[in-house]
């Protein structure tokens, strides 16, 4: 990799750094503002997706092969708790009620996160992994969405649906 494609992904790189740490803290002051209960989970939306970008971009930093399991463990973890809460603060829009709670979310997430981290290795293997499993998480949400009758989360499910990870 030539110095500018390095430059440019470094700049890249703090752009979405920067963009999702504005996104998070916006959810978690409008949150603060309108204590509705989706509001809250999808602060943590935000605040999973940026913990996800920080721990990898902290890694290719320092370049230090055995913090790998770690990383892998910590990234697929946040990007799962990005899907799941999402999920959560939409059903939460749409239903009464929970798909789950806030523990029930950890320790899954937490086990995920381990076994992640002890027996997946390879980026190829992680981006595999996890964009199949947001997938069908968001998959199932974009249905429920537009199965819920309720007009206005038809912009919600066309972005779910829109944004499904590509292969």
């Amino acid at each position: 990799m030539d110095e500018a494609q390095l430059l440019l992904r470094r700049w890249s790189t703090i752009v979405q750094v920067s963009s999702l740490a504005m996104v998070a803290a916006f959810f978690w002051l409008l949150q603060r503002a309108n204590p509705r209960p989706e509001l809250r989970w999808w602060a943590r939306v935000w605040t999973a997706n940026l913990v996800a970008l920080v721990v990898t971009t902290v890694y290719w930093l320092l370049q230090y092969p055995p913090l790998g399991p770690a990383i892998t463990g910590i990234y697929m973890s946040a990007k799962l708790v990005f899907a799941l809460a999402l999920a959560q603060g939409a059903w939460m829009m749409t239903r009464n009620g929970h798909l789950f709670t806030l523990r029930q979310l950890l320790i899954g997430v937490a086990a995920y996160g381990v076994f992640a981290g002890l027996f997946i290795r390879g980026v190829e293997v992680v981006g595999l992994i996890q964009h199949s499993l947001m997938g069908a998480v968001l998959l199932a949400l974009a249905a429920m969405l537009a199965s819920s009758r309720v007009d206005s989360v038809v912009w919600f499910a066309a972005g779910v649906a829109r944004d499904l990870p590509r292969a």
